[in-house]
């Protein structure tokens, strides 16, 4: 190649990294909100121990509320609703999700225990959205 032939050539590679450049100047776009620690409600051995449930049984429930509720709608933690919402909400939520009766009474028994290791915020009428 010469450099006639070279110069068209340097001269597009000029004008994309100047618009490139450019480009990257523009405003940052807002960040998008921290998503909350999603082992902040991860069963322990002291709610194994306040509940009576087995800590592999509440695992099995926190486990199943982590992979499950979070498919339909956003989760909540277990104290933003009590446990009579709990109650009232998971059966019919359990059935949408596919669960067995055993899956719903791991999630129950998990949420529930969840509830006693925070004052309770929620209340039986709060609804899932």
């Amino acid at each position: 190649m010469t450099s006639s032939s070279l110069k068209p050539m340097i001269a597009v590679t000029s004008v994309i990294c100047a618009a490139s450049f450019i480009a990257s100047c523009g405003p940052v776009p807002p960040a998008e909100p921290a998503e909350e620690n999603p082992f902040r409600d991860m069963p322990n051995s002291a709610m194994a121990a306040r509940s009576g449930i087995s800590l592999e049984k509440l695992h099995d429930g926190w486990g199943l509320y982590m992979r499950k509720c979070g498919e339909c709608h956003q989760k909540k933690h277990p104290q933003d609703i009590s446990d009579e919402g709990w109650q009232k909400i998971v059966p019919h939520m359990s059935w949408n999700a596919g669960l067995s009766e055993d899956e719903e009474q791991d999630l129950l028994n998990y949420l529930k225990a969840a509830n006693s290791e925070a004052p309770q915020t929620g209340s039986p009428t709060n609804a899932l959205p």
